[in-house]
């Protein structure tokens, strides 16, 4: 059916469980996720874009491809020692290598309009007084102070965090915000 998406609940295994000790009384409960989903037919492909909703207030995108592959035909001659930019799949068939990129814009509104964008890295503590065994780690944050792109860098578990300075979490007192945590891929 056109323009059609899917809402629907899913178990997410175990939310949290804890024996305590004391008492000897283990308690136990499920995590459930709020997913909204669309397929997209682009040519050959269906895409699944599936929003994640989870019970902590964390949102998180699965993107899914599937379908059938891209194919050429290729000479008889090439079955045996193949091209260097495919894969041969079948007696005088291609399939050509290449990637899928999505671009996503999050264009947020937390808490009003008067965001931030921060990039916080985890750096080492150097080993001393303070750091005896070399584990310690600070966490350094800069804000984004004009359009443009960062890299990741997992070296430092580079994430970004986008925050709104003029409300306060009741919680700790800081800006409330996301943390986007984006995954190392390829270049």
């Amino acid at each position: 059916m056109d323009n059609v998406i899917c809402l629907h609940e899913q178990d997410d295994g175990i939310g949290w469980k804890h024996t305590n000790y004391r008492t000897n009384v283990a308690a136990v409960t499920r995590s459930r996720i709020l997913i909204l989903q669309t397929i997209i037919t682009v040519a050959n492909y269906e895409y699944i874009f599936a929003w994640r909703f989870g019970q902590a207030a964390d949102i998180h995108l699965e993107v899914r491809a599937t379908g059938i592959l891209s194919t050429q035909p290729i000479h008889k001659s090439l079955n045996e020692v193949g091209l260097p930019y495919g894969t041969v799949v079948h007696d005088q068939v291609l399939a050509a290598h290449h990637q899928h990129i999505f671009s996503m814009r999050i264009d947020p509104a937390i808490d009003g309009l008067r965001n931030t964008l921060l990039v916080e890295e985890a750096h080492p503590i150097p080993v001393g007084k303070e750091n005896p065994y070399g584990n310690g780690f600070v966490v350094k944050r800069r804000v984004v102070e004009k359009p443009g792109h960062e890299d990741l860098d997992i070296t430092k578990a580079r994430v970004f965090k986008i925050i709104n300075e003029s409300v306060k979490n009741p919680v700790n007192g800081g800006p409330t915000g996301y943390k986007v945590y984006p995954y190392a891929s390829q270049v």
